[in-house]
């Protein structure tokens, strides 16, 4: 009933067309590759109801959507690879990687899969994307792997993020028999993978600054800075790197002498964070003027760089310094602040650790009321922010009000 009034080639262009989610008019142009497609899609939405434009992007209704793409998958193997490839081709043209990951997956394209990966560094992949790195690492063959030493370093990312060490290590030796083969690297790109491979292994020894520095030191060129966020989206440098009990100030002249090599190296990447930690360090030891002054440093060294994530543990930590004011301020302004300016910049993965930030401080207080939800659904803290920050939640010996507001959402009793 849907497509029976429609011409064939009105029909043959909706089944393409559903492919995708929603498509505006140049993504339309480009699956379409004829000169009509502004003409169809105005005769389509002005005779059926089941397409919507809404400022300037079209949406089928689901019934139409689901017709459409049964019709698409009774069109011959070949014309469902072209039009899947050349869908890929244009998430990968506007920067949507893993949309074009996905859709290259299908058509069995796995250079073009291993290069579109290769070629957002991870940027898209995070934490939740891992089985869907295992599995295209289980699909694909290993030459076709050894002809991307690009994608196989993001995938030692994402490994490191999954706690999978020995396969991260496994990856490592794949990367490098990928660079003895890869004989058409010049100089410069050879350095500059080799630099991307020395940013990934000091993750075997975190928590030893360090240890991890000594890689650092080494690197002599990297493609371009990495623009993961430094602190892995969390709220708090001091969380991710005091490790021991009486080495805080130790821990503080590693970071002081370590973290400008790495800066350096990485064009300002983990600015401020050597700052961040010492001014936690002395709100913990009560010296509240010093730890403000030292948090407005820390804001202004990584906003100087436009590297947001010490940016955001900054606004953590004058939200927490806010709560000892005479009266106390706990309206949480410079997390809403922080929130306003990682959307400006598009730094969108941050806001999850404003809101686990804003979380931690709510649950301190008991304002129930205010906890996002995902902060105390169970076993929700591996779902939403990245592994390392799961010690916020709980850590050895003590627990955190999260954690102790989550437990009792879950019917757990907290142990102190």
């Amino acid at each position: 009933m849907l497509f029976r009034p429609l011409t064939a080639r009105q029909r043959e262009f909706l089944v393409r067309l559903g492919v995708p989610d929603d498509f505006t008019m140049e993504e339309a142009a480009f699956l379409w590759l004829e000169d009509d497609t502004a003409a169809l899609l105005s005769q389509l939405t002005e005779q059926n109801a089941f397409i919507t434009c809404t400022d300037g992007v079209y949406r089928y209704h689901n019934m139409l959507r689901s017709c459409a793409r049964k019709k698409f998958l009774l069109l011959p193997e070949t014309e469902q690879n072209a039009t899947l490839l050349r869908l890929g081709q244009w998430y990968e043209k506007m920067g949507e990687c893993c949309l074009a990951a996905e859709c290259y997956e299908k058509t069995g394209s796995w250079d073009d899969l291993l290069r579109t990966v290769g070629q957002d560094r991870g940027l898209s992949f995070g934490p939740e994307r891992l089985p869907l790195m295992r599995r295209w690492m289980a699909n694909c063959p290993e030459a076709c792997q050894l002809r991307h030493p690009r994608a196989l370093l993001v995938f030692m990312l994402l490994l490191f993020y999954g706690r999978d060490i020995p396969e991260m290590r496994r990856c490592h030796a794949l990367f490098q028999r990928s660079m003895a083969l890869c004989t058409d690297l010049s100089q410069q790109e050879r350095d500059q993978l080799e630099g991307e491979a020395l940013l990934r292994l000091p993750f075997l020894y975190f928590n030893d600054i360090s240890a991890m520095s000594a890689y650092h030191r080494r690197i002599r060129a990297l493609i371009p800075a990495d623009c993961n966020p430094w602190t892995q989206g969390s709220p708090s440098v001091l969380m991710l790197y005091h490790s021991k009990s009486g080495s805080l100030d130790r821990e503080n002249a590693e970071m002081r002498e370590c973290m400008p090599i790495y800066s350096r190296v990485a064009s300002g990447h983990g600015s401020g964070a050597a700052t961040m930690m010492q001014a936690e360090t002395e709100l913990m030891r009560g010296n509240l003027t010093d730890a403000d002054i030292l948090c407005r440093q820390a804001e202004e060294q990584a906003l100087e760089v436009g590297k947001y994530s010490i940016y955001t543990a900054a606004a953590f930590l004058s939200a927490r310094l806010a709560l000892y004011e005479q009266p106390p301020r706990n309206d949480f302004s410079p997390l809403d602040r922080a929130a306003d300016t990682l959307r400006r910049a598009h730094q969108y993965r941050l806001l999850t650790t404003v809101e686990l930030g804003r979380g931690w401080l709510s649950a301190l207080l008991g304002q129930t009321e205010q906890l996002p939800a995902w902060l105390t659904a169970e076993g929700a803290s591996m779902a939403q922010v990245f592994p390392l920050i799961e010690p916020i939640f709980q850590s050895g010996k003590w627990r955190s009000p999260l954690w102790r507001l989550s437990a009792r959402a879950a019917g757990r009793s907290p142990r102190f």
